[in-house]
Order: structure tokens, then C-alpha cells, then sequence
């Protein structure tokens, strides 16, 4: 008989700031019974004022656990601890180095964890019962790949990643009577999208081919695997997540850069779409049990804060559910999506919002990212709302690099189709200048990270489209970076930056286009750039070579380096530090562009 799936479903795991405190209390929220439970004070494990970001963290069914990785440097140095709720006590000692993931099998009564030990990663077992003694249930011993695990929705698998810059070795791996005696299952190895979950005692997997195939395959512990269906899907499609309950399989996929919620019964095989959305982003959210008919999904958009939505799977194939548009007449703001047309004639899309108003707008606020195949979605921010209520359009360049558009969107904005992504997003900033979306024709750029070597290489190329640019944790130097290892992520940026049959040593810079060696003379925007010290993904070191040749060949600015020494390379973990940094971002913005 199938054993009851676990891995935190039914409680919704979410953060909450008590005034007069520094950071963040962490709660879990049972969607069934509305009951609300205490996990960690972040409070109590740093000094007022330091840093603390939450990585990993995993609930036991009983809720009686929660184990989670600390990072409280800004570095992404990961500790990880283990709590029993009932006592309010960690129960282990805080294990350093355990940042790749954690995971909970509350039937058996462990956890399990990512160290690295020497140059080699491991993956550990530990039952509750007996916290102090180790199970090794998986090691790669290759320093160049990064390890992660995390748990399926059953009790009898367990996810393990192992990633190079050549793609994903996905290994699912079965527990025996004893914690260490495990067996793999399945391995996988693809550049392109693998899913995996679990049907009762069965594993399915959703892969897609090299040659845009997606295949669905079942394989129960003791039986050879076989394929549940197969279908050729468009290189525009791209499935995000997939969840698994006794009766269905859940989908999140995008589809010609729209986000879809679908659904797939494997004894039919019928795919029924569920939910729709024409702007906005919705995704699902893994808090129902196995056993419901229905599905939790969350919905944001450019104007509009989070919300949850309960769908039912039940009569979904005649009619699926289609999200509020906010276009109709009487609503305070307006959203939607256009396309402009690049270079070399490719359809970009651009998601728009501002005030219902036939008043002139101020400015636009435009951000991009378009790298590692991330899609940047048109989601909620209270910096926008208040751009939005300032008379602003916000606007997003889904340019080529992101994942909006499948594996081949990816494909044609990264390696030595860089410089594709840069070309869109200039296209996108002229069709807001020549749309009149800006009365001065000039629009500022907010990004971060690889996003900001678009916005720099863009600003070289075409400065008079930009009024003023922030720089958030930027990577301007992604060639002599990685050549010089000062990055944590160097196997993964490689896989962006270099193509596979390219040397990492030896790629002569001069071959590469670089915003820090390629600075245009000329009148140059306002740019703000933020960084922190304690940023191990990017080296502080480059956004001030990039300012310093600026301030030397460019006329216009301020050009401005703010060291945010409260923030790693995702910002702030203190409210009070997001709120002086968004401040600061707004106070630049509305002093350097629109009116």
C-alpha cells in the first residue's frame, strides 16, 4: 500500500515583521485549518542590525521540526540548524557549509543536508531520534559541480542535484529499511528542463528532449520505466515546476511567454489548461496534500500585490480560469504587453503599466535581466506602486537571454549571441521614447546583477536614450571574472558567457565586448550603482574600475557608488536596510529623470 506523501504540504511557509524589530519572525500557515505556527525569531541568531537571510528550509509534516540554512554574513556562507518546536531548542550544532538544500521525511524521522567535505560535496542523513549520527547517502567527489537535495512528496524518493556548466545530473534516489542503504533510481543528464515528482509509490518524470520533445515517463521502484506520453511542444514553451497528487499531475508552463497553469491526468492522458493570465505572472504553490482535487495558485502583476488562488480540477477541461487583466474601464491602473521589433526583426516583448490617466506621464521605469535562461517576471513591488502613483509607466524588456520563451530564447541572448540582448533592450527603450511614454524621450533603467551588463553595454552603445540607470550587485565583468575565478558561481557562468568548446584560460579579452574596457566618451546618464563588500558573486572591485573610467572619459552623470554594507547579493535581510535602500533607488530616479 502507498505511503502517505510528506514534504510540508498543507502548510504555507511565509516571513512577518514585528514593529521595533530588526528582522523577520518565520511562520508556517496550515491552508486547512488556518492554524499558525512559530518557526524561528531570525531575531534571536544575529546581533540588532546584522545580517541574516534564510536559505533552504523544510518543515516536518507534524510540524514539530524545521530545519534550515543561516546565512549571517551576506556571503552566502550557509549554516544549518535544526529546531524542535516543541522545546524551542536547536537540536544539533549549527553545521557549517551546509548551503545546497535541505530536506524532511517525517515517516522516517530524518533529515538530510549538503556539506562540503575537502573538494568533495555530501550528502548526510540524520534521524531526529538520534541527531548526532551521520548517514552518507550520496558524494561527488568533482569540486566543479555544485550539489543540492530536496524531497519528493513521497517518503520512499529523494531529489538529488548535482549541476555543471554543461547542465544537470539529476540522480532520484530510493530509501531502504535503513537510512543508509539508498539506490538510485533514476539519473538524468540534460541542458534542457527535468521535472521530477511522484504518484504514490510511482516516480514520474517530466523531461524535455534536445529537439523540443516532452516526455513523460513512470517508473514504480521495482519495474523498468515506461512512457505515460509524449508530445513535440514549440521552442517557445518551457515547463516550470510540476507538482504530483492522486489523481492528476499539476503544471506550471509558459507558453509563447504567457504563463499557464495545466493539468494531466496519466490514466487519460488528457492535458487540460486550468489557469490563464495575459499579464502578470501566476505560479503554483506546493501547500495542498496529495489527496486534494484542487490546486493553490498565485497570481501578482506590475500593480497589484500577491494573491492565492484556489482551483479546482474538477470541470476544468471545458473552461479554464483566466486571471483579472486590469484593463477594463474604471480601474486605477492599466497593464499589458506589447512587442517591438528588434534588429534583426525578432519580437521582443515589453510588459507595460501606469495610471488609467489621460495626463502626459512623467518617465519610464524600464528593468531587464536576460541571462541564465531566468524569466523576469511582471510582478508586484511597492517601489513601483509608488513610480506607478507618481505618474510613471513601469515597464519590462523580456529580452533574449531570459526564459520567457523556452530553451531557444535562452540560447539566442547568452554566449556569443550576448550582445542580442543588449540590441533588444535598446530597442525596447526607444519604443517607449518614441511612444510617448517619456515627455523628455529619455527613460531610466533599474537592474541587477548580469542584468546590468545589458544596461551598461546599452548605455555605450546608445546613451541618449537614458536619463538615469541603477545598478544593483552588477556583474560588468563577467570575462575577466571568470577567467580570474573571483566569482562563486565560475562553472555555471561559464555555461553563459563561454561556449563549451571555448578554454576557461586563454580567451583573449580583447575578443570580448566588456562595459568596464569598453566605455564610450560622450554625455553618459545619472548612474547609481549599489554593491556590497560581502557579495561573493561579484567583485566590488569592477563597479569601481567601471565608474572611475567613466568620471575619466564621459561627460554627464553623477555617476555614484553607494556600498551597501548591510546587503549580500540579493539586498538587505532587515527591513529597515530595504527600506533605506528602495529610499535611496527612488529619491535617484525621481531626482535624475522625467520632470
Amino acid at each position: 500500500m502507498p505511503r502517505r506523501p510528506s514534504a510540508n504540504r498543507g502548510w504555507r511557509i511565509f516571513s512577518r515583521l514585528e514593529e521595533g524589530r530588526s528582522h523577520r519572525q518565520m511562520w508556517a500557515l496550515h491552508v486547512t485549518t488556518g492554524e499558525e505556527i512559530l518557526l524561528f525569531n531570525l531575531n534571536d541568531y544575529v546581533k540588532q542590525g546584522g545580517y541574516a537571510q534564510v536559505g533552504a528550509i523544510a518543515l516536518s509534516n507534524d510540524a514539530r521540526f524545521v530545519v534550515f540554512a543561516l546565512d549571517d554574513t551576506g556571503a552566502e556562507d550557509f549554516t544549518l540548524r535544526c529546531r524542535d518546536l516543541r522545546s524551542n531548542k536547536d537540536i544539533i550544532e549549527p553545521v557549517s557549509a551546509a548551503c545546497r538544500g535541505a530536506a524532511i521525511d517525517s515517516v522516517s524521522g530524518a533529515f538530510f543536508y549538503t556539506v562540503m567535505v575537502g573538494s568533495a560535496h555530501v550528502v548526510y542523513a540524520r534521524r531526529f531520534s538520534d541527531p548526532e549520527r551521520f548517514y552518507e547517502i550520496y558524494r561527488d567527489a568533482d569540486p566543479s559541480y555544485s550539489v543540492s537535495v530536496s524531497a519528493l512528496r513521497s517518503t520512499s524518493f529523494l531529489k538529488i542535484v548535482s549541476r555543471s556548466m554543461l547542465g544537470r545530473e539529476v540522480r532520484v534516489r530510493a530509501a531502504g529499511a535503513d537510512l543508509s542503504d539508498w539506490v538510485t533510481l533514476c539519473t538524468r543528464c540534460s541542458t534542457k528542463e527535468f521535472l521530477v515528482e511522484h504518484v504514490g509509490e510511482y516516480l514520474i518524470t517530466v523531461e524535455r528532449a534536445t529537439n523540443g520533445r516532452v516526455v513523460l515517463r513512470q517508473r514504480h521502484q521495482s519495474d523498468a520505466e515506461r512512457v505515460l506520453a509524449s508530445t513535440q511542444v514549440s521552442q517557445a514553451t518551457s515547463v516550470d515546476s510540476v507538482l504530483a497528487f492522486s489523481g492528476f499531475l499539476a503544471l506550471s508552463a509558459r507558453i509563447h511567454g504567457f504563463a499557464r497553469i495545466l493539468s494531466f491526468d496519466p490514466q487519460s492522458r488528457a492535458l487540460a489548461e486550468l489557469v490563464r493570465t495575459s499579464n502578470g505572472h501566476c505560479w503554483l504553490v506546493p501547500d495542498k496534500e496529495y489527496f486534494s482535487d484542487s490546486v493553490t495558485v498565485a497570481w501578482s502583476s506590475l500593480s497589484h500585490n500577491k494573491r492565492y488562488i484556489d482551483v479546482s480540477v474538477a470541470g476544468t477541461v471545458a473552461k479554464s480560469l483566466n486571471l483579472p487583466t486590469y484593463t477594463e474601464a474604471g480601474s486605477k491602473y492599466v497593464e499589458y504587453r506589447i512587442f517591438c521589433t528588434s534588429t534583426d526583426g525578432t519580437n521582443v516583448p515589453i510588459s507595460i503599466a501606469h495610471l488609467n490617466s489621460d495626463s502626459p506621464l512623467r518617465g519610464a521605469v524600464l528593468a531587464c535581466y536576460g541571462a541564465y535562461g531566468r524569466s523576469l517576471d511582471a510582478t508586484f513591488s511597492s517601489t513601483n506602486r509608488i513610480l506607478l502613483d507618481q505618474g510613471y509607466a513601469i515597464a519590462i524588456a523580456h529580452v533574449r537571454g531570459g526564459g520567457e520563451f523556452g530553451p531557444s530564447w535562452h540560447y539566442s541572448g547568452s554566449r556569443k549571441h550576448k550582445i542580442n540582448g543588449v540590441l533588444d533592450l535598446i530597442t525596447a527603450a526607444r519604443y517607449l521614447v518614441d511612444n510617448g511614454f517619456s515627455f523628455n524621450r529619455k527613460v531610466s533603467v533599474r537592474t541587477a546583477s548580469a542584468g546590468a551588463y545589458l544596461a551598461a553595454m546599452a548605455i555605450n552603445v546608445a546613451p541618449e536614450l537614458f536619463d538615469s540607470v541603477v545598478m544593483e550587485s552588477p556583474f560588468l565583468d563577467p570575462y575577466r571574472s571568470i577567467e580570474e575565478g573571483d566569482v562563486s558561481m565560475v562553472d555555471l557562468d561559464r555555461g553563459e558567457w563561454f561556449d563549451h568548446d571555448e578554454s576557461l584560460l586563454g580567451v583573449p579579452l580583447a575578443a570580448r565586448l566588456s562595459p568596464v574596457d569598453e566605455v564610450s566618451s560622450g554625455c553618459h546618464p545619472a548612474i547609481l550603482v549599489v554593491a556590497s563588500d560581502t557579495d561573493r558573486r561579484i567583485s566590488v572591485s569592477s563597479a569601481r574600475l567601471y565608474l572611475d573610467n567613466l568620471r575619466q572619459v564621459s561627460a554627464g552623470g553623477p555617476f555614484e557608488l553607494w556600498s551597501d554594507a548591510e546587503a549580500g547579493h540579493w539586498g538587505p535581510s532587515t527591513g529597515d536596510g530595504w527600506v533605506k535602500r528602495e529610499a535611496r533607488i527612488l529619491s535617484f530616479i525621481l531626482g535624475h529623470s522625467g520632470a
